[in-house]
């Protein structure tokens, strides 16, 4: 990922961490919701402007920046 983020950080790009489902293959349909729900939460925020990218940069996954909801 290294040459990607480095084209990100030359094109004047933030490199935000990954968002990362563990085991997507073993969830059920509520879980995999859970996720998705979070993953557009996530989303919207940055579109909006209500979340900064710049400190999601310190994150080891963005999964980290926006809570899962049950």
């Amino acid at each position: 990922m290294l040459p990607l983020e480095r084209t990100a950080t030359l094109c004047g790009m933030t490199w935000l961490p990954p968002f990362a489902v563990q085991g997507s293959n073993k969830l059920d349909d509520q879980e995999l919701g859970s996720a998705a729900a979070q993953f557009s939460r996530l989303l919207t925020g940055l579109a909006d402007g209500s979340m900064d990218p710049v400190e999601f940069a310190k994150l080891d996954r963005l999964n980290e920046a926006v809570p899962l909801t049950h």
